[in-house]
């Protein structure tokens, strides 16, 4: 929305960006930062706005931005282009993850205009399997080997096959080539080291954690999302993260999140006050029930008040 702003006045949505990153930053997250860890936005329309403005909401202490899985899909360049270099430049050095969410490459998989939203959610996580593509072959992952990526909402069981298809392709194009940028180096383990991944729900690729980067792999909750599901996540994925060694289990819920984003909840609350347990005894009576496609209704009731609003105007 603000990159649109930015093609009639880029220095009003160059301010109204960083205004946003100061309440984001400052207010929501601060209010909570036992709770919260600051993501930042930036003027995308600019590299050097972009990277300008990394420098300035690290020096906030932020670890974490929200960027395009697939720029080209909005217009800009693609990430294989250079001009992205000084922002990667700038995260690389900030240590700012790059986080790129399901959806925000312009469209989400779509088979027709007919198809139901539920064929939608169904391939919900493998919409991000071409940016993990365009990852382990971009120029950046050469020129800045301190970057990392994080592939936000796009699950973990898609990995193990994405993996074996990436070292195949290496295998038959690129291991004759010692001349190859790419030459050297199994993509495999590229993505291993420098991208960040995360489920929701994905019994399978919990099982299959043994050909991943354990250390890159986070549990989320999605909360407020249809797909997530709250309020019963915790006991739904213990149906199966109870299988896994209590070392890895620790790693998958907090650790590695708090490693990769620099965050330290347990400088402002105990870790005995952390867990699911605790937490909920804080407010024993707040209505956590469930009612189907209630998340569904309150979108719709959104959407028409939205509507209201925007016509009324």
């Amino acid at each position: 929305m603000f990159a649109e702003v930015a093609k009639k006045d880029s220095d009003l949505a160059l301010a109204v960006t960083q205004a946003y990153n100061d309440w984001h930053i400052d207010e929501w997250c601060g209010a909570y930062p036992e709770r919260f860890i600051p993501c930042a936005i930036g003027p995308i329309w600019n590299a050097d706005l972009l990277a300008a403005e990394m420098h300035r909401v690290a020096a906030k202490g932020v670890h974490a931005v929200s960027f395009s899985m697939n720029p080209f899909g909005l217009g800009l360049p693609s990430l294989h282009e250079p001009f992205w270099d000084p922002f990667w430049q700038a995260c690389e050095e900030n240590q700012i993850v790059v986080c790129m969410h399901i959806g925000s490459g312009a469209a989400m998989i779509q088979t027709s205009p007919d198809a139901p939203m539920l064929t939608r959610v169904t391939c919900s996580g493998i919409n991000i399997y071409p940016t993990a593509a365009d990852l382990i072959w971009s120029p950046m992952m050469t020129k800045f080997p301190g970057l990392k990526f994080a592939l936000s909402e796009g699950g973990i069981g898609w990995i193990p096959y994405f993996l074996e298809r990436a070292d195949y392709t290496y295998h038959h194009h690129v291991a004759d080539l010692p001349d190859h940028p790419f030459h050297g180096v199994l993509p495999s383990e590229r993505f291993n080291e420098r991208v960040i991944t995360c489920f929701i729900n994905d019994e399978h690729g919990v099982e299959n954690l043994d050909v991943m980067n354990v250390d890159n792999v986070t549990w989320e909750c999605d909360y407020p999302h249809p797909d997530s599901e709250w309020p019963f996540s915790p006991e739904d994925s213990w149906k199966y993260i109870r299988r896994l060694p209590e070392e890895i289990i620790a790693k998958i819920t907090h650790l590695n999140a708090m490693r990769l984003f620099n965050y330290s909840p347990f400088t402002r609350m105990a870790r005995e006050d952390c867990t699911v347990g605790a937490l909920r005894a804080k407010d024993p009576n707040r209505d956590v029930s469930y009612v189907p496609g209630k998340q569904y209704e309150l979108g719709l009731v959104t959407q028409a008040s939205m509507g209201e609003r925007v016509s009324s105007k």
